[in-house]
């Protein structure tokens, strides 16, 4: 009888202590999804173009708020700290939810890392608006699977070296970073690590269909062409030269 309410006991403890995790869980979700997502939100180019050379970069080249942008803008460098911003946003949203959830809950860590990628491409801060996303996904690839993260950087440079496109070489990487994960790390990789991977990407893809567009018609930025800085808007694309007409020999006798 005794080994009876022993184990009755046991049991309610058990069933409190699970019930008092989940409710814990369930707050800790309350504060986490929304941070990962403010993380995702902060528009680094629009900050560092604004705070470091006075500059909001939606008013020139692109218009887009990326890396990609601020490296026509103002060089390298600025590109290397402004990418290497955007995917620390992704890695601290997976961070966080991996040190908060655990890995039994990685659903929870998927939603997370989600977040944050659209809180990139639809920042609060900036009504909605925003950028491809490709540098807070590449950080969430990063965080979860390593060595793929590596693989798909190295498409992403030999793209860009290839053709001199950033969009081409970003399309290539995003397309590249599910199969990276299912061919080279799917034993270590939880399936919803991988279904988040699949989702951020397709929506990278998505995301460039105006790069798409002006590729096809022949308008799209190229790697080193610089874009010049005034006061007004600039977001005209390079136009395609047609070939001059031969000039008109002059009559003779003309004046």
């Amino acid at each position: 009888m005794a080994g009876y309410n022993n184990a009755t006991e046991a049991n309610l403890e058990h069933s409190e202590s699970s019930i008092h995790k989940e409710n814990l869980l369930s707050a800790s979700a309350l504060w986490v999804f929304p941070t990962c997502y403010v993380i995702g939100s902060l528009p680094f180019g629009v900050l560092y173009g604004k705070l470091v050379k006075g500059v909001d970069i939606r008013q020139h080249g692109s218009g887009n708020i990326g890396a990609s942008n601020v490296m026509r803008l103002f060089g390298v460098q600025a590109f290397v700290i402004v990418f290497a911003l955007d995917a620390l946003k992704g890695v601290a949203a997976i961070l966080l939810c991996q040190r908060l959830f655990g890995p039994e809950h990685a659903w929870m860590v998927l939603l997370g890392g989600l977040l944050s990628v659209l809180g990139h491409t639809f920042s609060v801060f900036l009504k909605f608006t925003g950028g491809r996303g490709v540098a807070t996904g590449l950080g969430l690839l990063v965080a979860v699977a390593p060595v793929a993260g590596l693989c798909t950087f190295l498409v992403w440079a030999v793209t860009l070296a290839l053709t001199r496109y950033i969009s081409v070489a970003s399309i290539a990487g995003s397309i590249s970073a599910p199969l990276w994960v299912v061919f080279i790390q799917p034993q270590t990789v939880p399936f919803p690590y991988r279904l988040m991977i699949a989702i951020a990407a397709t929506l990278l893809v998505i995301r460039h269909a105006p790069n798409m567009k002006r590729l096809i018609a022949g308008q799209e930025f190229k790697l080193g062409q610089k874009v010049e800085l005034d006061s007004q808007v600039n977001r005209k694309l390079p136009e395609r030269r047609e070939p001059e007409a031969p000039e008109k020999a002059e009559s003779e006798g003309s004046v």
